[in-house]
């Protein structure tokens, strides 16, 4: 058998071309003998077929692939180790073929140069089609002819050209024989091993991996692979019925060919052939099949479409997950739980199948330059097929040896750099024994998914029978895991976060996407730190490089599990004002003898949610704990550690030596002890007893001893103030939150420096016996400037001509939702001259700098931070104080908890936050297939101000081939020497070591130039250029095509944005299908301002607030204004 196996050749087929053009049900008729009669857009679908060419047996790998735009981003993936490419088109759509000299033939070029090429023209059938020759009569339109086909494949060098038709099944043998041929002629690919690299694990197959085996063959007999069991079998030339799922709405027919036989073998309860799944996912009876029997599913009618059909699987009334994993599970409460491994160990992803495990592989892989692994096809790779055909074939005996060996081989050589991919059948006999194992020096992650979702995923089983399956499988999963992530299913993507020009927003499935791969990384920073170039945008803002516990009177913001899922708050506005948010779990979720399964896939949804819709920290902590704790509310804390909060709340009462096992396995979680002292001491605060519990948390470990007490009077507040201050003198590295509850201590947590918990301020919260002393952000802020702990300031913008600025709307805005007393106005002045004088006001809080002004007031600054001084200018001026002892500035941290104060003006220091509005929006726009890599190439229009804060934010994330083109050539040189001679001295903070001595900004000429032949297309490309003069009138400027040539388009951002429709909008609006994203000013301004606002007041900026504040204020302005005037409150220089 083996030596049979050595003999298979492997091969490796990828079809392109425009979407809707036919690609899918041409691979649909050639392996599963049917034609779709409906039409869904393929993301990634995969199929194997064997066949036999001229005396070769031959496996071949059939790759479908995305036509829309709107999958750009996966589609380069999967070209990886092909041997030959079909481009189809339709010969009813002129485009189609045109897109494959202007698009598809370039990309097989950059992506796969040298690989055999096919051209395929589908739906020939239309020709004769009285109906479809009367649309293409209407639309003006004629069909294309098989001359202008062949002139197609001369014109790109393709091997042959062929016309076939799905519908009736003419010529589609020909065109995959006359694939399989060239892709023998070939010959192996480079990098492959024996011909087997073609199947090796690649990102790609991790998106869709559709369990699909079919045998066909160019001779007489053929082989049937069903899955779990092949067949040999002799056809007597007689036609064979086809049978297809119900859920494809495809139709029945009969299809006999000469060449090409495909048989599918219907199983019935009397006979002992096993069921045929071709083209679905495999079924829990296959995976629960461990005893080696052969299916026998329930009797149906010969009518019946298939056997995995959903009233088959219905009829099963229950599942048994000792019958699908051969294992005892262990009590995951009881296991210790490692966190301590290296930062390259290999990570690894559990779940059952519809979870998304591939999927997040993929993001996880690509983001931190790892190899991705998926251990079923590292199975089939070492023993020539898959494991349940395996089984069938060998025993199940043989089957747990060999996948033993296979498995723990796999973790061994992997041990390092790998992102892991585990099939749910790992888990049986021995594997989890291994999984538990590898997890004490590497990140195990189980992955969970709501029960909707994962049923939407496998389209055969019942809500039911899924939720069973979870509740089975979760604790053995929890047993072989340190971490859990809960996929969410529903992703709330926010089309405002691009652009101001609704027309070339982009598509849903982008914003899902992005929101996806955001969570998941923010997830896995959490588990294993940064990753090189891939920073998130949020760690830029300086309150984000901060500790939360060492920032003075931080708020956070309470919800409860119940408040997310049932959508009794609105997330947008939990966020509003504070610095974290909490999410309270009640100890309802553990009642019972153990923690519910599906109870704490609630409480993971639930924290999933909140990380999805904030930037915030997020705090777990359990409450509502009566009497002793029992062990389900110990499990539901020690779970809450699973989901990598970035703090967690253990309540005292726990056994001190369960509190040390969890805090010494938190990871990078920070954890907090909190005690509620009950009954109240005779001494209150000052009795012995509070302090006992200060002293005991301490010793305990934590990084946060949270001990309150109930309120008898509001006087009760000022015993909390002292026993604070007597705290504080100890030497312990623990922070203490202090403070009491009830309405009459309402006072002691406003001034409670740590995470003081307020509400929303939303109406929709409404819960009895919390919102009549749980406080607000504005009832906290109110109090800070009444008691005189913050003063009213005076903040400006400050430029040659700023009447019209954006700025002084978005600052009101945010300080009025606050309840703070600041006020933010314009100052226009012909020079610097006034801007001194200004500084020096005791009530002086700030001010932004706009053109042209960013460069020459850096002379007047007395320190600026590194950005400022590599870009040589500023944006954002902080008074200083307060100096150190030495009389220098102090830092970051310091120099924020200066804010809000007034008082004499020792210093100014200069900030730059401009380059960080044009890097989230270069981050936030790029597409999976456009991540940074060494070849990246991006391009900056223009040599001014923005021009140089657009170079910074691109060296920030990563790039090292960057390209200027400006009017004024000499000005475009300067800036290149300026940036290149920080490169060659390494003197650029943040630039990774790595990047420097390989990083170039070059000139490009003129913009006529042709674009420079041994770099790629831009991907990136940032235009500083002004749209209008300074009398109003427009500039005529847009982007060369030429230079617009990315097969996997990329993000273009204009800094100005008026007018609103400019030249660049309209020639995005026409790209935007072609994978373009489209930023405009409206996307950087906000941005920017952010975190000008958390370096000028040191609270967190009201994001959604600050934005929609600038749409509304400049279309006020717009329908105010008679003549166009330029608004823009940073117009760039050239």
């Amino acid at each position: 058998m083996a030596q049979q196996d050595q003999q298979v050749i492997r091969r490796k087929l990828v079809i392109i071309g425009d979407g809707a053009c036919g690609k899918t049900s041409l691979l649909s008729v050639f392996t599963l003998g049917y034609f779709p009669t409906r039409y869904v857009p393929t993301v990634f679908e995969n199929y194997v077929t064997d066949c036999r060419v001229d005396g070769k047996s031959v496996q071949l790998a059939l790759w479908d692939t995305a036509g829309q735009e709107d999958y750009e981003r996966l589609r380069p993936l999967a070209y990886s180790q092909a041997h030959v490419i079909l481009i189809a088109f339709s010969v009813s759509s002129p485009d189609s073929l045109h897109n494959i000299t202007t698009k598809w033939h370039p990309e097989v070029l950059e992506r796969c140069p040298g690989v055999p090429i096919i051209l395929v023209g589908l739906k020939k059938d239309l020709r004769d089609d009285p109906v479809a020759q009367e649309e293409m009569r209407k639309k003006s339109e004629k069909f294309l002819t098989y001359e202008e086909g062949e002139d197609v494949r001369r014109r790109i060098g393709a091997k042959k050209y062929l016309e076939c038709s799905s519908l009736t099944g003419e010529g589609v043998d020909d065109v995959f024989e006359a694939a399989t041929r060239q892709s023998l002629l070939s010959g192996d690919r480079k990098g492959d091993k024996g011909g087997s690299e073609a199947h090796d694990v690649s990102l790609l197959a991790a998106m869709a991996q559709r369990a699909s085996c079919t045998y066909s063959v160019w001779s007489s007999t053929a082989l049937v692979y069903t899955e779990g069991v092949k067949h040999c079998e002799e056809f007597d030339g007689s036609a064979v019925r086809n049978i297809q799922s119900e859920k494809d709405g495809s139709q029945p027919r009969e299809r006999m060919s000469n060449v090409f036989r495909q048989h599918y073998v219907l199983g019935h309860a009397s006979n002992e052939m096993t069921t045929v799944h071709a083209g679905l996912k495999r079924s829990f009876d296959h995976f629960s099949d461990v005893d080696g029997r052969k299916s026998t599913p329930a009797s149906h009618s010969s009518h019946e479409t298939t056997p995995t059909s959903r009233q088959l699987l219905e009829n099963n009334q229950a599942i048994n997950a000792t019958k699908v994993c051969d294992v005892s599970t262990q009590d995951w409460t009881q296991l210790p739980r490692h966190v301590d491994f290296s930062g390259n160990a290999s990570i690894v992803l559990i779940g059952v199948r519809g979870v998304g495990k591939s999927s997040l592989g993929v993001l996880a892989a690509t983001a931190y330059g790892r190899r991705l692994v998926e251990t079923e096809k590292v199975f089939a790779e070492a023993t020539g097929t898959n494991p349940q055909a395996f089984r069938k074939l060998h025993g199940v005996s043989e089957y747990r040896r060999r996948h033993r060996e296979v498995l723990n081989h796999t973790l061994k050589v992997y041990d390092q750099g790998a992102v892991i991919v585990c099939s749910f059948l790992d888990l049986e006999d021995h594997g989890a024994v291994l999984l538990r194992d590898y997890a004490k020096n590497h990140p195990v992650v189980h992955i969970t998914r709501d029960v909707a979702g994962i049923q939407a995923y496998l389209q055969v089983w019942s809500f039911e029978h899924v939720q069973q399956l979870l509740q089975s499988s979760g604790p053995l999963l929890r047993s072989c895991a340190n971490f859990e992530y809960f996929n969410l299913s529903h992703i709330n993507a926010s089309p405002e976060l691009y652009g101001g020009d609704s027309k070339v927003k982009p598509s849903g499935l982008f914003l899902t996407l992005k929101s996806a791969e955001r969570d998941f990384l923010r997830f896995l920073r959490s588990v294993i730190g940064e990753y090189k170039h891939a920073a998130s945008h949020w760690t830029l803002y300086p309150l984000s490089q901060i500790p939360l516990h060492e920032r003075a009177y931080t708020l956070c913001s309470q919800v409860t599990v119940s408040d997310v899922l049932d959508e009794d708050v609105d997330l947008d506005e939990v966020v509003v004002g504070a610095d974290a948010v909490e999410l309270l779990v009640g100890s309802s979720y553990s009642k019972g003898h153990s923690l519910a399964e599906l109870d704490a896939l609630r409480v993971a949804e639930a924290f999933a949610r909140l990380r999805q819709a904030s930037i915030l920290p997020i705090v777990l902590t359990v409450i509502d704990m009566n009497g002793p704790l029992h062990s389900p509310v110990t499990a539901l804390v020690h779970y809450s550690f699973r989901l990598a909060p970035d703090y967690c709340t253990i309540p005292v009462e726990c056994d001190g030596q369960k509190i040390r096992s969890l805090i010494s396995s938190k990871g990078q979680t920070k954890v907090i002890v909190s005690a509620q002292i009950e009954p109240l001491p005779e001494g209150g605060w000052s009795d012995r007893a509070a302090s006992a519990f200060q002293s005991r948390i301490a010793g305990l470990g934590a990084d946060i001893a949270k001990v309150t007490m109930s309120a008898r009077s509001v006087t009760d507040c000022w015993a909390v103030n002292t026993f604070r201050e007597k705290a504080s003198l100890s030497s312990t590295k623990t922070k203490l939150m202090v403070y009491l509850t009830h309405k009459e201590g309402r006072l002691s947590r406003c001034f409670n420096p740590i995470m003081t918990p307020i509400k929303p301020a939303s109406s929709r919260f409404k819960r009895t016996g919390r919102e009549d002393d749980t406080l607000t952000v504005r009832d906290v802020l109110t109090v800070f400037f009444a008691s005189g702990l913050y003063s009213p300031l005076h903040f400006m913008i400050y430029g040659a001509s700023v009447s019209f600025s954006l700025s002084p709307a978005m600052f009101n805005a945010a300080f009025a939702a606050y309840g703070m007393t600041h006020q933010y106005g314009t100052h226009s002045s012909p020079t610097l001259d006034d801007f001194e004088k200004l500084s020096k006001e005791h009530r002086f809080g700030g001010a932004a700098v706009v053109q042209p002004y960013k460069t020459g007031i850096v002379p007047l600054m007395d320190g600026l931070s590194s950005h400022a001084k590599a870009i040589g200018a500023v944006n954002t001026i902080i008074p200083v104080r307060q100096l150190n002892e030495d009389g220098s500035i102090p830092d970051q941290a310091s120099l924020l908890q200066q804010m809000n104060r007034s008082g004499p003006v020792k210093a100014l220091y200069g900030e730059n936050t401009d380059w960080i509005g044009i890097r989230v929006c270069l981050r936030r726009g790029l597409s999976h297939a456009n991540s940074v890599r060494p070849q990246t190439t991006a391009l900056v229009c223009g040599a001014g101000g923005h021009a140089r804060n657009s170079i910074y934010a691109m060296l920030s994330c990563g790039v090292r081939n960057i390209f200027i083109c400006n009017r004024t050539l000499s000005r475009a040189h300067a800036l290149a020497d300026h940036y290149n001679q920080l490169l060659e001295e390494q003197s650029m903070a943040g630039l990774d070591p790595e990047d420097a001595p390989h990083s170039r900004v070059r000139v490009i000429e003129s913009f006529t130039s042709t674009w420079p032949k041994n770099f790629r297309q831009p991907s990136m490309i940032v235009s500083s250029i002004p749209t209008q003069l300074s009398d109003g009138s427009p500039i005529d400027f847009a982007l060369p095509d030429a230079w617009l040539r990315s097969p996997t388009g990329g993000v273009v951002i204009e800094l100005a944005y008026h007018p609103m429709v400019t030249p660049i909008v309209r020639q995005m609006r026409a790209l935007a299908r072609r994978g373009w994203i489209f930023m405009d000013g409206f996307d950087v301004l906000p941005e920017q301002a952010f975190s000008q606002f958390e370096f000028l007041t040191g609270r967190r900026a009201p994001q959604k607030l600050m934005r929609q504040q600038v749409i509304n204020r400049y279309r006020q302005e717009q329908e105010s204004l008679a003549a166009s005037v330029n608004m823009d409150p940073n117009p760039p220089a050239t």
